[in-house]
């Protein structure tokens, strides 16, 4: 490694896509620093539905274990309801389309099997600034301290326009706040093999199910649009439409707030750093393409950086093969997004009729779309050791019963 840095990458954010390029870095490796201002595990307002391309990436890069499996429900579709008139249900019971699963318990376990490579370690801290220089990452912390790589990995949201000169935020669509909470109970009849999207004048409250006797519930609310937001009389609400759906609640917990919701893109950054997940773009969360899209533009930026360190390509020319295989999977991400926006937010009559009329139909276009979307990029090839067993008894202060346990209402 060059004397001029202290690692060979610096990952700033270690929620799905920064531990997931951290552990494929790690594992390749190369020695790498993950820095969060935050410590796991931790709660955070999210749907908590993993797509299934989702699912199919986590078990592809050695992700995905028994004990998540058994801890995932899965569901085989969306039912769609509105207050004043019908939705459709677009579903079918072959495949599951997804797992509700929770993120305290994936974002933990991701970052477990990143730390336990040799190479990678975490510091809670918060970066300040990041700058390039003669080929040099340096990155500022809290202290001021200043710490040098020759890589830089942007997963920290939307606070990465901070961090890089020059680069903006663009927010394309109505911006909408989201707020979710937990709740144990019970079903009056058979468990749901749905996720239920309830499209109300403020908002979409959608229920995850995560098991059966506990379910997510998260808010998705428009901003613009007039209404008062009082967050006990929105807890009661999506209370009462959960006794509609079936579900009998006996506990809850506090409600999580979350960032602004839009497609927010960023642009500025091209040419210059790896930004991934949320930090470049921010999907609809109905459907699971925010995980999707961390796991997927993860795994390119990993490939791409390790494509400069084999001598491959240069660090421009890495970046440009970056940008331009996420781009094609984005396009596909955001193509079912749309499908939901359509149904779900714009209504658009025809989208709504033709869903309701055939939804197995419905299903086979979104599985088409889905088949479009790219499978590897080849990061396999770099694996310079076998991943460790995380769940091996020794290696583990957080296992998984400990974990189920935090995640406890």
């Amino acid at each position: 490694m060059n004397s001029n840095v202290e690692y060979d990458v610096i990952v700033l954010g270690a929620s799905v896509a920064g531990s997931t390029s951290a552990y494929l870095l790690g594992s390749a490796g190369l020695q790498v620093l993950i820095l969060d201002p935050r410590s796991f595990p931790r709660q955070k307002a999210c749907g908590e539905g993993l797509s299934r391309i989702g699912y199919n990436y986590l078990q592809k890069l050695d992700l995905w274990d028994h004990e998540l499996e058994s801890n995932a429900y899965p569901f085989y579709g969306y039912s769609i309801h509105f207050s004043q008139r019908r939705g459709p249900r677009i579903a079918h019971g072959r495949t599951p389309q997804g797992y509700g699963i929770s993120r305290l318990m994936l974002d933990t376990y991701i970052q477990c099997k990143a730390t336990a490579q040799p190479g990678v370690s975490i510091r809670n801290d918060a970066a300040k600034k990041a700058t390039r220089k003669d080929g040099i990452w340096e990155v500022t912390v809290s202290d001021d301290e200043i710490i040098r790589a020759k890589h830089v990995v942007f997963a920290s949201g939307a606070s990465t326009s901070k961090l890089l000169d020059g680069v903006t935020a663009q927010h394309t669509e109505e911006p909408r706040c989201g707020i979710a909470f937990w709740a144990d109970g019970a079903w009056s009849r058979e468990s749901p093999t749905t996720v239920m999207i309830f499209n109300e004048p403020e908002g979409q409250y959608i229920i995850t199910p995560l098991s059966k006797q506990r379910v997510n519930f998260s808010l998705l609310l428009y901003q613009k649009r007039g209404i008062a937001f009082k967050k006990a009389e929105l807890v009661r609400k999506a209370q009462g439409l959960a006794l509609q759906a079936g579900f009998t609640i006996s506990k809850v917990t506090d409600t999580i707030g979350a960032a602004a919701i839009d497609h927010m893109s960023l642009s500025g950054h091209e040419n210059r750093a790896f930004v991934i997940g949320d930090a470049i773009e921010r999907f609809d969360p109905i459907g699971g393409m925010g995980m999707t899209h961390a796991l997927f533009s993860a795994e390119c930026a990993s490939s791409a950086i390790l494509d400069i360190e084999k001598g491959r390509r240069s660090y421009s020319e890495g970046l440009r093969k970056y940008y331009r295989v996420r781009t094609r999977g984005a396009r596909v991400l955001k193509l079912l997004g749309d499908l939901s926006a359509g149904l779900n937010i714009q209504q658009h009559k025809f989208v709504l009729a033709f869903a309701r009329k055939f939804p197995l139909l419905t299903v086979n276009c979104m599985d088409l779309v889905k088949f479009l979307f790219p499978r590897s990029v080849g990061i396999s090839a770099f694996r310079s050791q076998s991943p460790v067993d995380l769940l091996s008894p020794d290696l583990k202060p957080r296992n998984f019963q400990s974990l189920i346990a935090l995640d406890e209402v």
